[in-house]
């Protein structure tokens, strides 16, 4: 089998995997904005949340590069076995 032909599904997400993992991201990113600001009763952007900020940078930037490979791989051929 050949290593560049390996497919996960975060190279090729399906519509299933998609919208989990959209939905899952969001739950969480509104939990953590909820949590962080106690329920919007103090700002968000305070120095002691900033180790929250990246996590919530980097759950972000994965979720669209996970978006970018579904509509990537969604026009492609499927590959012939």
């Amino acid at each position: 089998m050949n290593k560049n032909n390996h497919q996960t599904n975060f190279t090729h997400p399906s519509k299933k995997i998609l919208t989990i993992c959209s939905l899952v991201w969001f739950v969480g990113l509104s939990l953590n904005i909820l949590a962080m600001t106690d329920l919007f009763r103090e700002f968000l952007f305070q120095k002691k949340y900033i180790v929250m900020h990246f996590l919530l940078i980097g759950s972000t930037a994965m979720t669209l590069f996970l978006w970018n490979n579904y509509f990537k791989n969604k026009n492609e051929k499927p590959p012939i076995r």
